[in-house]
């Protein structure tokens, strides 16, 4: 015996009718004003839909409305509008003011992300370890799908496939404020080695080449908290960090003494344009990659004016 099912025609229910004719279940189409309906789907950690209803508006209409849940939810399965999201693992590290740890929600990059990935179907779990070096390495290998607010280069391009640019942060020389430090360009930086960089950070071919050239020494270190500490105490005279990140360290880890002890340079030893890197082990990379593009192109709302910029030009990793 055929069910019959009373569909109101705005563009979701009549989808949905569809979808339940399809199935074998009689639909008649009725033409009232179903817009104040409205239903909102979401998916819960990973397996669980849910339907919830407007029960305010929804209750005006329930004379009107024969529809059963278990009629919605097959359409649901059916119909090409609504799919279950697909998880997507980030792996990062505490990276004040952009990664959080413990609150993504506020992380300035982080943020982005989560609208982007949202925006496109799919949905973010971070997977947080002690530094990004991990971070990268552990995506490279295959162990997640991704990893964010990199910079390309061509070895990097070997291992990951890249999205559009999606940020843009400029990177500055930290230093003591009574070291009367100055620099205009590259040829400078010997006389103030050792200069402080965190392990597997890109700082641009510019500075890299300067620094192979002039055999400037560069102290890696595993964080940038450590690199402040390292500061303090003279063991390194420069510290490489982007401006944002080094204020809020300062301010977050060190007593006012110390903080007054120390200013950056506003000149910018570069200005990192970085992008999302999917892991080529992963055998669905590529359709995320072209899935997030599209998205960002439809998201210019989320980018600074300079990024989309960049954006439009991007013609690749070289």
């Amino acid at each position: 015996m055929a069910h019959r099912v009373h569909c109101y025609a705005n563009n979701v229910l009549y989808g949905l009718c569809r979808c339940l004719w399809i199935t074998g279940i009689e639909v008649s189409i009725s033409e009232v004003i179903a817009n104040e309906i409205y239903a909102i789907f979401s998916y819960v950690k990973g397996s669980l839909l849910v339907v919830t209803f407007d029960m305010q508006k929804l209750k005006c209409f329930l004379p009107f409305l024969p529809i059963t849940l278990g009629g919605i939810l097959i359409a649901l399965l059916l119909t090409s509008r609504v799919s279950i999201a697909e998880k997507v693992s980030l792996a990062v590290a505490d990276w004040p003011p952009y990664y959080y740890k413990g609150r993504p929600e506020d992380g300035v990059h982080s943020h982005i992300i989560n609208q982007l990935f949202h925006q496109a179907g799919l949905e973010v779990e971070y997977i947080w370890y002690d530094d990004w070096k991990a971070a990268l390495n552990t995506t490279k290998a295959g162990r997640h799908d991704a990893t964010p607010s990199w910079r390309c280069n061509v070895e990097r391009a070997k291992y990951f496939n890249f999205t559009l640019p999606i940020f843009g942060d400029p990177y500055v020389f930290f230093h003591l404020a009574d070291s009367q430090f100055s620099w205009a360009d590259y040829s400078q930086l010997k006389a103030w080695e050792p200069i402080g960089v965190t392990a597997s950070y890109d700082y641009g071919n510019e500075f890299h080449q300067a620094v192979a050239k002039d055999r400037i020494y560069l102290h890696q270190v595993r964080n940038d908290v450590l690199m402040l500490r390292l500061l303090l105490r003279g063991r390194i005279q420069l510290a490489l960090l982007t401006r944002d990140n080094g204020l809020l360290l300062i301010k977050r880890t060190l007593t006012t003494l110390q903080q007054q002890k120390i200013t950056y340079h506003p000149k910018p030893v570069t200005y990192a344009i970085s992008h999302i890197l999917f892991s080529r082990q992963k055998p669905d990379h590529q359709k995320q990659v072209t899935l997030l593009n599209r998205q960002i192109f439809q998201s210019k709302d989320l980018f600074a004016v300079d990024i989309q910029a960049i954006q439009k030009q991007w013609q690749g990793c070289h």
